[in-house]
């Protein structure tokens, strides 16, 4: 009897045994479909990326490094928008952000990633710093990101204008002149088809 008993002790103990490892194994299977699944989407998420830098740098008249700034306006976050400037001759990348977070890892990211696409370009733009220029206005509400980012190129883009001559106080006036431009070009073009 208590060889039988030592017997079924045995088999209850393989049997676990083959239970943990067939476990095991299903969980290693499921880790591997987990990271494969993982840079499956870090690969589309690349080509993606790859994709907007073509689309944005490949209308250029010009190679990129023959410019003294490229502006590249950033969807950041679920539903943010800052401005990245390039300088080309000073060799910086400068964030404008309305809503200044330098705890953001958003944005690092995408300039690493435009750092490679920039590399591909014959630009070597690896060790060129990140700046977070001051003054940079800032916005007192939620949902002025977009104008803010339209308004910082304006301003950079004139290169006579000192600082920033606008802040909150002015996003009702420059939404309006936005639109008035906008709505004058949608005319204008329809004129000339």
């Amino acid at each position: 009897m208590k060889k039988q008993e030592e017997e079924e002790e045995t088999e209850e103990e393989d049997q676990r045994k083959r239970k943990e490892e067939e476990d095991e194994q299903r969980k290693k299977k499921e880790q591997e479909e987990d990271q494969r699944k993982k840079k499956d989407e870090e690969d589309e998420d690349d080509k993606s990326k790859e994709q907007h830098f073509d689309y944005a740098f490949g209308k250029l008249d010009r190679a990129p490094n023959e410019f003294d700034l490229l502006f590249s306006p950033m969807h950041v976050g679920t539903n943010h928008w800052a401005l990245l400037v390039i300088h080309i001759k000073e060799k910086e990348f400068h964030v404008y952000d309305s809503l200044r977070n330098k705890l953001r890892r958003d944005i690092p990211q995408y300039v690493e990633e435009l750092k490679r696409y920039l590399k591909g370009k014959h630009i070597d733009a690896e060790k060129w710093p990140l700046c977070y220029p001051d003054p940079c206005p800032q916005q007192g509400s939620e949902d002025d990101c977009g104008i803010f980012t339209c308004k910082y190129m304006e301003c950079l883009a004139r290169r006579g204008i000192q600082d920033f001559p606008f802040s909150q106080d002015d996003m009702p006036y420059v939404r309006a002149k936005f639109a008035l431009h906008f709505i004058k070009a949608y005319f204008n073009a329809q004129e000339r088809s």
